[in-house]
């Protein structure tokens, strides 16, 4: 089954995609995020991450993209939070990355225990990078869902590793040329994969 443009764009009108406010509790209990947000600062939204990021307040923002994307997994991070410094060292690239600045982002990010390709493609969305002046978008586990049951990407559903960097460059394209033609942003695009979650409608 193909996406349906009407049902995509009636999605986009009505819930104003991307919309996603996340709340976890779970993240007042992590020290270092207390610190940088308090205690009672558990709403989280993509502008919020977007405007730390373009502030150049990038160790916040990656705190926040954390919490943001993994709401319920924060002793999961526990290690990662203390590389905060590090990640944002490495995401010290331009905007527009070259083929070997998108494969060293990947490598190097994922030495750090607890960091894997989706949240790489997070701090990156973050970041602002992008590729062949495509946005780097988020793949993760819902987006994938979603790619596996629409026929639009018949072709990426035949090597679907997302550890592979070439496999998230065709994702990156095909994202720009579904979203060209839907008269649609990629970013609301790729939102709207994650909310399906391999719902077909």
């Amino acid at each position: 089954m193909k996406i349906d443009k009407l049902h995509i764009l009636q999605k986009i009108q009505k819930e104003k995609i991307p919309f996603e406010v996340i709340k976890s509790a779970f993240w007042l209990k992590n020290e270092v995020y207390v610190k940088h947000f308090g205690a009672n600062s558990i709403a989280i939204n993509r502008d919020e991450i977007k405007r730390d990021f373009e502030s150049g307040n990038k160790e916040r923002g990656i705190i926040r993209t954390l919490a943001w994307g993994y709401p319920n997994a924060m002793r999961r991070f526990r290690p990662t939070m203390q590389n905060i410094t590090l990640i944002a060292q490495l995401l010290k690239h331009k905007n527009e990355l070259n083929l070997a600045e998108l494969y060293f982002a990947f490598g190097a990010l994922m030495q750090i225990e607890g960091i894997g390709p989706s949240t790489v493609t997070k701090l990156l969305f973050f970041n602002g990078n992008t590729f062949n002046k495509t946005p780097c978008l988020i793949l993760d586990e819902k987006v994938i869902n979603s790619i596996k049951v629409f026929a639009d990407f018949e072709l990426l559903r035949k090597d679907l590793n997302p550890y592979k960097v070439g496999i998230y460059i065709n994702y990156l394209e095909r994202m720009q040329e579904m979203a060209t033609s839907f008269n649609i942003t990629p970013e609301q695009l790729e939102v709207y994969l994650f909310d399906q979650n391999g719902k077909s409608i």
